[in-house]
């Protein structure tokens, strides 16, 4: 699911797939955002907690800070969750199986 992953601050050619990402020990929390700045206070919260943040922009997006943030080269992963191009902030709580568990 969601092929065409770039971690920011990698080479075009090292993707990664949402699966790669998740893991059975935590939830990971999926922010969907045109660029950082709109993300940034979620973002601050989350990384207090337990979880794992993970910031998905559309190719071509600002981003001030690369750590936890991927491009979604394609829109897979847009596609894949259903979130419109353009909208402001979409979260997603995926949980350790991967299943989606809540959309904020």
């Amino acid at each position: 699911m969601s092929p065409g992953l770039q971690p920011l601050g990698s080479s075009s050619d090292q993707k990664s797939r949402l699966f790669d990402i998740f893991r059975p020990h935590y939830h990971t929390v999926l922010t969907f955002a045109n660029n950082s700045i709109q993300a940034a206070p979620i973002r601050t919260e989350l990384e207090k907690s337990i979880v794992h943040t993970l910031l998905l922009l559309p190719e071509g997006s600002y981003n001030s800070n690369h750590r936890g943030v991927v491009i979604d080269t394609r829109g897979h992963a847009c596609d894949a969750y259903q979130v419109k191009s353009g909208q402001l902030k979409v979260i997603l709580i995926v949980r350790p199986d991967g299943v989606v568990g809540a959309i904020v």
